[in-house]
């Protein structure tokens, strides 16, 4: 086993979280990464994305001038809320925290603080069986491994993923339905159009402007709402799906758009040659 010691309070806002760096094998990797150092020296941290420092070199926490040397990219999760540190940092840190009584325990012996431990199974060794092994014989622990972890956000992806295609599938059923039966009830009034002339191209256009100008009005006011409620209840979409949820980048929101004009214009040519 190689066991990697992490020490966390709260700060507020703010989850403090120290590594070691001698024993690591979850935390300097993403360091690594993210910003090109798997080092920290005393007072220097690095911060999550949701964390502000608008002066690296002046990042005050319970009166401790601490260096920002990085800042992760956003995960969706409460690591987002985290400053990271070495143990030395952490234990000035918590003891300010201490004195000035913000922090959610009255004592603690800075020297004995291990809030999680992550151990690494050595190849031959089934991570389930350790992991029962821990919980058996060491009592007053939660355990929990990485496969666990990740199948159960993977499986309430996969439950909403399901979801959205069933929306998807019954909203295009729908449309073209009603569009279909739309036209069927104008038969009189296209019939009155050909009577005076009009050729049956002219019909088409007709029927084509208005399935495509309906469509895309639709389609730009549901992105607009869509967007709208994503963004301003991000963090209630993020509690439902039980797992770290993202809003998408500028460019990738655009491109989504893109394609639901695009999805709404071809259910309207669809509609249109049924019709």
């Amino acid at each position: 086993f190689l066991a990697s010691a992490r020490a966390s309070c709260c700060s507020g806002r703010y989850q403090v979280i120290a590594y070691d760096p001698a024993t690591d094998f979850t935390i300097q990797p993403w360091m690594r990464d993210a910003v090109g150092r798997t080092q920290l020296g005393d007072d220097e941290v690095i911060v999550g994305a949701n964390v502000l420092a608008n002066d690296p070199n002046n990042f005050q926490l319970f009166d401790n001038t601490l260096r920002v040397v990085g800042q992760f990219d956003a995960t969706g999760s409460t690591l987002d809320n985290a400053v990271y540190m070495n143990f030395e940092t952490a234990k000035k840190v918590i003891d300010s925290s201490l004195r000035k009584g913000l922090n959610k325990y009255s004592t603690l012996e800075t020297d004995r603080i291990i809030s999680s431990v992550m151990v690494k199974v050595a190849p031959g060794y089934d991570a389930e069986a350790v992991a029962a092994q821990i919980h058996q014989q060491v009592p007053g622990v939660a355990v929990a491994t990485s496969t666990r972890m990740v199948s159960g956000i993977a499986q309430s992806l996969d439950s909403t993923s399901r979801t959205v295609a069933v929306l998807i599938g019954v909203a295009w059923g729908v449309g073209l339905l009603m569009f279909v039966l739309m036209v069927a009830e104008r038969k009189r009034e296209f019939a009155t159009l050909v009577a005076m002339g009009a050729h049956r191209r002219m019909i088409s256009g007709i029927i084509i402007r208005e399935a495509l100008g309906v469509n895309i009005l639709g389609g730009v006011g549901g992105i607009i709402i869509s967007g709208v409620l994503l963004v301003s209840f991000s963090g209630l979409v993020d509690q439902s799906l039980g797992g770290g949820f993202l809003v998408p980048s500028a460019l990738t929101l655009a491109l989504l758009a893109l394609g639901a004009l695009a999805s709404v214009g071809i259910v309207a040519l669809v509609s249109s040659w049924i019709a």
